[in-house]
């Protein structure tokens, strides 16, 4: 599928290929990920996929490769621990393997993350992470078909408001509707327990990536079905568009749900409407047998997965190493045994980042030249980038708005080259690169 133009048909076609064999696919691909474009499935592949849950990996052209992350390693993990729950309990349904997933993913190992809430079922929840790791032998002991139930029929029911007007936007304003329901109560399609809750919309404005959108529940858990995209500065807007969140999970609905759309970003020139609306909540009429006891966090082990080798970084209130400490003290070098300076020295080896991270670092510097500079260096040569950039281009990793707002910045520049270049490499290799090179243009 991914040797050519991809369309429709072939997506449907890839989605659905050789179904009376394979019981599991793995089809981790979508639109670029560039920060602009807005995309789903077409008609065809969204009849594919309708298919597949109804009635049920090498990299591409049988290479390895050691740049294999993302959305493209963990999808075929998921695929096989569902197999593996499939095998145990053929019967499961794919809303019975959803259930599983969220009832048994750990959240404490990746609970030193920002971001982690609770929702008003009691299930941890995160933007980034979703219900937190899978956990293999959790989810397989808990499909045993001779303790498991299957999850009650999914119910659809659909909340508007027949006397809306369009209500408009400008920059730097704000639209808050407040949507109160009783989601469906005393009807066939009451929902009582949520599953999936979609917001369907059309709003018009002058540039979409500068909308921020929110959505609380009548539980209070709030969710962000939109955040801002500096580079997408498209005039379309989005036309009964569908957004969703699954982090109102086992949530009871009835009650008033607050919807909020922001322009925060200073253009006053900026301005559109949101035309309509429908909020679509999707869930069972009674709760599942195994959400009728909360969900029991315990600590899960002692491996923080989420380090990836990385040491204890700075706790806050601790001092921060600054560039001429760094540069006084460089990251690799051996701390003498005793005296005030080795000591001294020691705490600033702890509060950086380790020497896995700066190999990790290192590594990535050498597999690709930025557009600007010479050709690719050998993984094995010594490079010579001083160690307060490597401290300097964590922190702005993990504080993307500190990079230039410039639709004309370097950090674009990387961002369109990686997008056209084919074979595709790691996108990060190459925005680990930029940065160290924006850091040095700032300087």
């Amino acid at each position: 599928m991914l040797d050519g133009i991809v369309t429709d048909a072939i997506e449907a076609s890839s989605i659905g290929f050789n179904p009376g064999h394979v019981d599991i696919y793995s089809a981790s691909w979508g639109p670029n990920d560039d920060g602009k474009t807005v995309e789903g499935p077409g008609r065809l592949a969204q009849k594919a996929f309708e298919y597949g849950v109804k009635q049920t990996s090498a990299d591409l052209h049988n290479d390895c490769t050691e740049t294999h992350t993302g959305t493209s390693a963990s999808a075929p993990l998921a695929a096989g621990i569902f197999a593996l729950a499939l095998e145990a309990n053929p019967n499961l349904t794919w809303r019975d393997m959803q259930h599983l997933v969220v009832w048994t993913s750990e959240y404490d190992p990746l609970a030193n993350n920002p971001g982690w809430k609770k929702n008003g079922a009691g299930l941890m929840v995160n933007s980034r992470f979703g219900f937190g790791l899978l956990n293999a032998k959790a989810l397989v002991d808990l499909a045993d078909p001779r303790t498991w139930t299957s999850v009650p029929e999914k119910k659809e029911c659909v909340v508007k408001d027949n006397d809306f007007e369009p209500r408009a936007l400008k920059g730097n304003g704000e639209v808050i509707i407040e949507i109160p329901t009783r989601a469906c109560e005393g009807q066939d399609n009451a929902i009582k327990s949520l599953e999936h809750v979609q917001f369907e919309a059309t709003i018009e404005y002058s540039r979409r990536g500068d909308l921020h959108v929110t959505l609380t529940s009548a539980a209070g858990t709030s969710t962000v079905l939109l955040a801002e995209r500096e580079r997408d500065t498209s005039p379309n807007g989005f036309k009964n568009w569908d957004f969703m969140s699954v982090h109102t999970w086992g949530e009871n609905p009835i009650g008033t749900w607050t919807l909020r759309i922001t322009d925060m970003s200073g253009r006053m020139q900026n301005e559109g409407r949101i035309v309509n609306w429908k909020l679509i909540l999707h869930g069972t009429s009674s709760q599942p047998e195994h959400m009728k006891q909360p969900r029991v966090y315990t600590s899960y082990n002692t491996v923080q997965n989420d380090r990836r080798g990385v040491e204890k970084m700075v706790d806050p209130g601790q001092e921060q190493p600054t560039q001429e400490n760094l540069k006084k003290s460089p990251l690799t070098s051996k701390s003498p045994s005793g005296g005030s300076s080795g000591s001294r020295r020691d705490e600033l080896v702890k509060a950086a980042p380790s020497e896995a991270m700066l190999r990790l670092l290192q590594s990535a510097f050498s597999k690709n030249s930025s557009p600007k500079q010479s050709p690719k260096k050998s993984p094995s040569a010594k490079l010579h980038i001083p160690y307060e950039n490597f401290y300097e281009a964590l922190e702005k990793l993990n504080k993307p708005s500190q990079l230039k707002d410039s639709e004309d910045s370097l950090y674009n520049d990387y961002v369109d080259v990686f997008y056209n270049t084919k074979p595709y490499k790691h996108r990060d290799d190459r925005l680990l690169q930029a940065l160290v090179d924006i850091l040095r243009e700032e300087n």
